[in-house]
């Protein structure tokens, strides 16, 4: 038996559900997109760029898209990128995160992380959400209806941005780090010897019987030592390490940790670069429902200045449903 699944009910003790709102949607009425499948580049995986523009000012955290990776195992990546007035096109990277397509492979939905770092954006100046899409995956494009957004579209297969026809986007940003059902980030990341941001989150909802359910983080350095903090308190206070490392707090009281590593391969692959996982099933045992567990991600930073030289995340309260 896998030894996380064996000792989550150990762990598990009280809380509650939560879905998060994304504070910019587009295009997400319903939730279907065509079956087509992007190409697979020999150059490397292609970005997909959509136009948007904030309606106020906002601090943007985190974006999913709906898509789904039906016939390969791999990752995906979404950055927000400024706008170029004089090409009009996408001019550089502000934020971004990698994450692992949800498994089982051609799962399809709303699927993405919390960026590396919050970007503020300005009332109605233009930004790009950009796909890092490795190929043979279904594209977020939906068609015309009521209340549906044409985007504009840039696409980089190499060095050079090509406009390609608008299409009807189905994107979500937030001004919060994500959420799920039973699922409340809690706390601030700090950031490492990269200047990001460590994020943890999930793309699959804690159900009961979940035997794919698992903590994803995204924004730590590659091949560094990482551990799966677990608690059982949920109103564990957090403790800053003060001079320790500057700005890192312990957001969970770790009765358990289980050991992982920031996998540095590449993006057609579940080793995509600066992310790191943790599988942790739930075992189909109706007592779950309802209680909850406590985690965070710490990672060492060898090449961290600090006393301390760790990483530490943001924590998710993970309800069991």
């Amino acid at each position: 038996m896998n030894r996380l699944s064996f000792l989550m009910p150990l762990l598990l003790a009280g809380s509650i559900l939560a879905q998060g709102q994304p504070c910019l949607h587009f295009n997400d009425q319903e939730n279907s997109i065509a079956p087509w499948a992007t190409p697979a580049y020999a150059s490397g995986p292609a970005l997909r760029a959509f136009q948007f523009l904030a309606p106020s000012a906002l601090t943007l955290r985190a974006a999913t898209i709906l898509t789904t990776s039906p016939f390969v195992a791999q990752s995906m990546g979404l950055e927000l990128w400024s706008h170029d007035p004089a090409s009009n096109k996408p001019s550089a990277k502000l934020a971004g995160v990698v994450h692992r397509f949800v498994q089982p492979q051609g799962w399809m939905g709303w699927q993405g992380g919390n960026f590396d770092s919050a970007v503020p954006v300005l009332p109605g100046v233009a930004y790009w959400l950009v796909w890092v899409d490795p190929g043979g995956c279904y594209a977020p494009f939906g068609v015309n209806g009521p209340g549906a957004t044409a985007h504009r579209y840039e696409r980089r297969i190499t060095t050079s941005w090509s406009s390609q026809p608008g299409e009807f986007v189905k994107m979500r940003l937030y001004c919060d780090l994500l959420s799920a059902p039973g699922v409340i980030p809690r706390g601030e990341a700090c950031s490492g010897s990269t200047s990001q941001l460590g994020h943890i989150f999930v793309n699959l909802p804690p159900r009961v019987g979940s035997a794919t359910f698992g903590v994803e983080g995204y924004g730590f350095p590659l091949g560094a030592p990482a551990l799966l903090l677990l608690g059982a308190n949920p109103s564990f206070a957090s403790i800053s390490l003060g001079a320790l490392a500057p700005g890192c707090f312990v957001h969970v009281d770790a009765v358990m940790e289980v050991a992982g590593v920031v996998t540095s391969g590449p993006l057609r692959a579940l080793t995509p670069p600066g992310n790191v996982w943790f599988g942790v099933p739930i075992p189909a045992e109706l007592p779950l429902v309802g209680t909850a567990v406590n985690t965070q991600v710490l990672v060492f930073d060898a090449a961290s200045s600090n006393p301390l030289p760790i990483q530490l995340s943001n924590a998710l309260d993970i309800t069991p449903f």
